[in-house]
């Protein structure tokens, strides 16, 4: 009986079908009945201790072996409620480990991309305050604020006029090479996080439910807890008993 509730609840964490349920646990039962009834038929008495030990030993591990396999199940319904709780924690892991597994996939290509516009960012800054100084110096040179002191249009002005010309038109050259380039990472960084976002929201919703999610679930919980530790392998060690006996 114990075998058939047991595995009756471990078929219904598979197929959650109480029909599937119902039947597979009482096939079960009655096989693990059939074993019983054959370990208990074969034992013969014998004169020495020696020899029917011997006998009593296939008969034995047989016994320890149906007595876990019964145990497991029952150890899983009794401990349902941790084990819930833990295999919430299991899926929020998993989908952890989903996110940073698609993000390995698109950041480094975005941080990639993300430095290129820094660096093409700060090229432009760069001559612009280059120009900017440059058109400084000459207004300064014009009204005699700077450089000579001397009010004045005259050559000197005019060389820095020039120069400060010269820096607007590669400033604006320049300008035009980068914006194509500025557009092309953006277009192309929009692009990565529309993909990145597409395959977030293709990630199937995780439920683990089945019994091997739930055995490791309880695993974790006996290295967690020593209580539950304890009663582990308490009701192990119980149905063995029983069984043996």
């Amino acid at each position: 009986m114990f075998a058939a509730l047991a595995s009756g609840y471990a078929f219904y964490t598979v197929f959650y079908s109480y029909l599937i349920a119902a039947l597979l646990g009482l096939v079960w039962g009655l096989m693990i009945f059939n074993l019983d009834r054959y370990i208990v038929s074969g034992m013969r008495k014998h004169d020495r201790f020696g020899r029917e030990l011997v006998t009593a030993l296939p008969r034995l591990f047989l016994a320890v072996i149906i007595s876990l396999l019964i145990a497991k199940p029952l150890e899983l319904k009794l401990f349902e409620k941790e084990i819930e709780g833990e295999l919430t924690i299991m899926e929020e892991q998993l989908r952890a480990r989903q996110v940073a597994e698609i993000n390995s996939r698109f950041v480094p290509e975005l941080e990639k991309l993300q430095a290129q516009q820094k660096e093409l960012q700060t090229q432009l800054t760069n001559r612009t305050a280059h120009r900017d100084e440059l058109r400084r110096m000459a207004r300064e040179e014009a009204d005699g604020t700077g450089g000579t002191r001397i009010k004045n249009t005259g050559p000197i002005y005019q060389v820095k006029k020039a120069d400060a010309d010269r820096a607007e038109q590669e400033l604006q050259e320049l300008s035009q090479t980068m914006n194509s380039q500025m557009e092309y990472l953006r277009a192309r960084m929009n692009q990565l996080e529309t993909d990145r976002q597409q395959t977030f929201e293709q990630l199937p919703e995780q439920s683990l439910s089945g019994p091997a999610a739930r055995l490791e679930a309880l695993h974790r919980l006996t290295e967690q807890s020593q209580a539950i530790a304890w009663a582990n392998a308490f009701i192990i060690l119980l149905f063995i008993l029983v069984e043996c006996s």
